[in-house]
């Protein structure tokens, strides 16, 4: 028996229609409370620093300073170390992907050179 459906295909896109201006609406507001949320763990992040580096200068021998910049209270003056990390370890990744690519022409180029031999050989 077949199944007959008797619903007004406008009423069904208006409700999709009005579902998704619902979804907008929402995701508008979740992208606003993120950007809050943003703002505020910046400013929390900048005012930590702030105190932990008062902490740093308050200390009074230095034993104390380099105890607390072992524990890692302080940011590292310049991040040249970390660029340089960073770019060989890039350049490293590089390598491996030019090396995958070598291997993978050298090996679509062998394939095709003896499908080419093949074919022209005569049929025996």
């Amino acid at each position: 028996m077949p199944l007959i459906v008797e619903t007004d295909l406008k009423e069904v896109l208006t409700d999709i229609s009005k579902q998704l201006e619902k979804m907008g609406d929402r995701l508008g507001r979740l992208e606003t409370g993120q950007a809050r949320i943003e703002e505020k763990l910046d400013s929390l992040d900048k005012r930590v620093e702030k105190l932990l580096v008062s902490q740093i200068f308050r200390a009074g021998s230095k034993t104390k300073n380099r105890a607390l910049l072992h524990k890692g209270f302080r940011k590292p003056k310049s991040g040249a170390r970390i660029n340089k990390d960073t770019n060989e370890k890039l350049e490293g990744s590089q390598n491996k992907q030019i090396w995958t690519l070598i291997g993978i022409v050298g090996t679509a180029l062998v394939g095709t050179m003896i499908r080419f031999v093949i074919t022209s050989l005569p049929a025996p």
